[in-house]
């Protein structure tokens, strides 16, 4: 058996050399074969720790294409290690694919609610403050205690969870990126939450509402969901369209579904927001409406970004006056400053007039892309503005650095440009919610 388990390890090692040596090595084969395959999986169950763990690591390298190996023997593999091995391999598979949420893992018992975030903070990579800074600290108020048991959740219902047991709520302060936690609830977001991939849909009203005209006396219905849509901080929303249901019943099974829906041709950019999106899906009322909304489902149509080109400037001191060019577009960096806590960036944007790129409002929604980071690629709160031709824009960055330990040099510049996308239509459901009476 010893025997055996040495010739399995021999021709893996061999197997990884392979990988290794190929161009793109990084990136996962569509196709591996069958045997190689079930060989890893048999080595995750050998005596050596070496072995083991090489073996689940050359598994995840194989991504989508080890899939269906692992699924099966997750479920029913003889031995307790790989079963346990290979479930968790299949969880970073499916962690690594683009369309896959932040997950966090969080585990506190009777912590103060600015070492949550912290948390937070450290795992999902997004800027995530408090405001004002003080409102846990000792001198503003009695902070809460928070008690979580998050395993593997993902950001935004595991940060839903947060925001109520530290009674405060989710909100932005003119910076698209980063979410600000402010004191006291909020309606619209402590609805009934359903989560889909990349999106949480949070339903917080039915509305009904009857408007009589008084200059013909004619009648009018409002109906409609209040929606706020939350987006994973590793999505890239390009556009999207108002979202439409194509169910909704009542107990008696009588549809709410509105008689028409309109759909904009071109949808929009998302506003200065990159996180959240509230609107309002209609309903329409019939004759006689029972006393819930029994099934309710839905699309929110979306174009997501699958494919960027990094214009990257390492060292803002050290690069003004000099050009960078990505994709069509072109930074010059003219002045960048820090002292005492606060700093300023000021850059010329240039992009060709020759009808392949889009106008100044486009170029607009894409300077909400760019971050600046500090050495440890921590990203710096930001606000400014600016404005110019299509051709040409001339933005300032006010930047603003948390209380606490003073951000490290050298300051970079990372913008991710789009360069493909992909429309997709993104469901959601609700089941029994309230219906206001008629």
């Amino acid at each position: 058996m010893r025997a055996n388990v040495w010739t399995w390890t021999a021709m893996v090692l061999a197997l990884a050399a392979v990988l290794r040596a190929e161009p793109n090595a990084t990136t996962a084969p569509t196709t591996a074969p069958s045997d190689d395959i079930a060989a890893l999986i048999q080595l995750m169950g050998s005596d050596s720790y070496e072995t083991r763990q090489h073996a689940q690591d050359e598994l995840i390298k194989l991504d989508l294409a080890a899939k269906p190996a692992l699924e099966q023997a997750a479920r029913s593999d003889n031995s307790p290690e790989v079963r346990s091995r290979a479930a968790h391999a299949l969880r970073q598979i499916n962690d690594n694919q683009p369309d896959s949420p932040t997950y966090v893992t969080i585990h506190v018992a009777d912590a103060n609610p600015n070492a949550v975030l912290r948390e937070f903070v450290q795992q999902s990579r997004i800027p995530i403050q408090a405001w004002p800074p003080q409102m846990w600290s000792s001198q503003w108020a009695r902070a809460p205690r928070i008690t979580l048991d998050l395993d593997h959740e993902a950001f935004w219902p595991a940060m839903l969870q947060f925001c109520k047991a530290a009674n405060a709520r989710p909100w932005y302060m003119n910076q698209p990126n980063q979410i600000t936690i402010m004191q006291g609830s909020d309606r619209s977001m402590d609805g009934v939450l359903f989560h889909q991939g990349q999106f949480s849909f949070v339903a917080g009203s039915i509305q009904h509402e009857r408007t009589i005209y008084l200059n013909d006396n004619s009648a009018n219905n409002s109906d409609s969901i209040s929606l706020t849509i939350l987006i994973d901080p590793r999505a890239q929303l390009e556009r999207y369209w108002e979202p439409r249901l194509t169910q909704a019943v009542d107990e008696n099974n009588v549809s709410l579904l509105p008689g028409t829906q309109s759909i904009q041709p071109q949808g929009q950019t998302p506003p200065f927001c990159n996180w959240m999106l509230q609107t309002t899906v209609r309903l329409e009322y019939p004759e006689k409406v029972g006393r819930k909304l029994v099934h309710c489902k839905g699309v929110l149509p979306v174009c997501l970004v699958t494919q960027t080109k990094t214009l990257r400037i390492p060292d803002l001191a050290k690069a003004i006056g000099a050009d960078v060019t990505e994709a069509g577009k072109t930074v010059r960096i003219n002045s960048f400053n820090f002292a005492n806590g606060n700093g300023q960036l000021h850059a010329t944007i240039t992009q060709p007039a020759d009808g392949k790129v889009q106008g100044f409002p486009q170029l607009w929604a894409d300077l909400r892309r760019i971050k600046i980071l500090d050495a440890d690629g921590n990203e710096i709160q930001s606000n400014g503005g600016g404005g110019g031709p299509e051709t040409r824009v001339e933005w300032t960055w006010n930047l603003n650095f948390q209380p606490g330990a003073p951000p490290k040099a050298p300051f970079s510049l990372v913008w991710d440009i789009v360069t493909e996308t992909r429309n997709q239509d993104i469901g959601f459901e609700f089941a029994n919610l309230p219906l206001p009476p008629r």
